[in-house]
């Protein structure tokens, strides 16, 4: 629902039926907190659908737009002094058949500012689906797991998650194997998500020794206080140590690649991926990570170059 110009994700379900009646379920107001239930009927003339209370009392007259193949509707009026905008989602039953995967986080902005979370969703053709959540990256043994059902209309994705009484409905997109998707919270913010297909591949151009030669945090150029080897095998394992003057460390891995990405499942928290964008040129690799965090600077966005040794 957009009231004067601000979008708000208010859950709701609204029956049309044949015979002029209809009922509503859901929120229909930000401040709103718990849902209600309404009884109306409705009525078309000259493309202007008219909404009456029990009473016969107007709730609000507007016009209305049908879009995607009759799937989608627009409904725009006045009322209280107010300019509503209600885009409602035919529930079809439909499943997109390019979503049934496993889906890594990329990118999660919240108004327009990077929200740090790692995130795999998993959809299943028969329409259900798991969710797996990360929020605390201090404590990535904390995996957040839920069930969801899903269907889609269109460009929308239609998510019931386990325990919900109401569905998401999610602006949605699939472009090789990239799902970006928007939705809105009901204090009027605006969420923006990019998801990479885990396909399973591997990039042989990554197999070998490659040797940290500098790094820049947040775009600068840092010195490097440090030794940095990424290690990528043929079984597709891996390793990333570092070598400080408080000791040598190392993080033990699983690879696969896709789309310019590289998808680490540590060993000890096989279920959800750190993914970190990687470009390879003859023998350099230049690694970019947004979710690293780095002792004095805090959680930074980090580009390493890299050289395969010989």
């Amino acid at each position: 629902m957009t009231i004067n110009g601000v979008q708000y994700g208010l859950p709701s379900v609204v029956y049309l039926n044949d015979d002029g009646s209809g009922t509503g379920d859901g929120f229909d107001e930000p401040e709103q907190e718990e849902p209600g239930h309404n009884v109306f009927t409705w009525e078309i003339d000259d493309n202007i659908m008219t909404v009456t209370d029990e009473n016969d009392s107007i709730i609000w007259s507007g016009g209305y737009t049908l879009l995607e193949d009759n799937n989608v509707v627009q409904f725009n009026y006045t009322s209280g002094g107010h300019d509503y905008q209600e885009v409602y989602v035919k529930y079809t039953g439909e499943k997109d058949a390019a979503l049934i995967g496993d889906w890594a986080l990329v990118e999660l902005k919240s108004d327009g500012e990077r929200q740090l979370m790692l995130e795999k969703v998993t959809f299943v053709a028969n329409g259900s689906g798991e969710d797996y959540l990360v929020e605390d990256l201090e404590d990535t043994t904390d995996v957040e797991t839920s069930n969801f059902n899903w269907t889609t209309t269109g460009s929308y994705l239609i998510v019931i998650s386990e325990g919900d009484q109401y569905a998401m409905v999610i602006k949605y997109s699939v472009s090789e194997d990239v799902l970006t998707g928007t939705s809105y919270g009901m204090e009027g913010t605006t969420e923006t998500y990019t998801f990479v297909k885990d396909v399973g591949e591997h990039d042989p151009a990554g197999i070998g020794t490659w040797i940290a030669s500098s790094w820049k945090i947040n775009g600068v150029e840092t010195p490097m206080i440090f030794q940095a080897t990424l290690v990528l095998n043929t079984d597709w394992s891996g390793s990333w140590t570092t070598v400080t003057l408080y000791g040598t460390f190392t993080d033990n891995f699983t690879w696969t690649t896709n789309n310019g990405y590289v998808f680490i499942y540590l060993v000890d928290d096989t279920e959800i991926a750190w993914v970190q964008s990687y470009e390879i040129t003859e023998n350099t690799m230049v690694l970019t990570s947004n979710t690293e965090y780095v002792e004095g600077y805090g959680w930074v966005t980090v580009e390493y170059t890299l050289t395969k040794s010989s």
